[in-house]
């Protein structure tokens, strides 16, 4: 009976590990959304895929968007690579990738999305990519209110001078 109960919660610790690791954002969108996109396309298609291998670049600008603009937060603000705060992060980054957009780590996600949509010519994933920016921008809510309380006027300052997402423009 013992060998089963270790089985059993061999299984169940894989399971949560596994919803764990797929619940994460950068997985879903680099990763998990692609492979379901492709597949539903394919199967949508039947087998056929459309694919314009000239927008495979803005998944790439994308994904390096997302990755550097991590990497940088990381490294200048001493937080963490996700969107929980474990703590109040100690400064307010406004260099880098931040001195353009408020949210570089969002529009990479965003823009990855959009590669995929028009790199498989696919509504679904245009559709998901909209999805997901509401979403972001949802968080992005949450996130000001957040950071206006952590670092007030420094806050609203650097808020007056850098878009959300695009920079110049919205």
């Amino acid at each position: 009976m013992m060998r089963f109960k270790g089985k059993k919660n061999f299984f169940k610790s894989s399971v949560r590990s596994s919803a764990k690791f797929f619940n994460r954002t950068p997985v879903r969108t680099f990763l998990l959304y692609p492979v379901l996109i492709v597949g539903w396309e394919a199967l949508f298609r039947s087998g056929r895929l459309e694919v314009t291998p000239a927008y495979i670049v803005l998944m790439v600008i994308g994904y390096l968007l997302y990755k550097v603009s991590t990497t940088y937060r990381v490294t200048r603000g001493e937080g963490g690579p996700g969107e929980k705060w474990e703590k109040e992060p100690p400064r307010l980054i406004t260099t880098g990738p931040y001195a353009f957009t408020r949210n570089p780590v969002y529009l990479g996600h965003i823009i990855f999305m959009l590669g995929l949509a028009l790199t498989l010519q696919s509504l679904s994933a245009a559709i998901l990519a909209v999805v997901i920016g509401v979403t972001f921008h949802r968080r992005i809510l949450k996130d000001e209110k957040r950071l206006a309380a952590v670092f007030g006027q420094q806050y609203f300052d650097y808020k007056s001078q850098v878009r959300w997402w695009i920079p110049g423009i919205l």
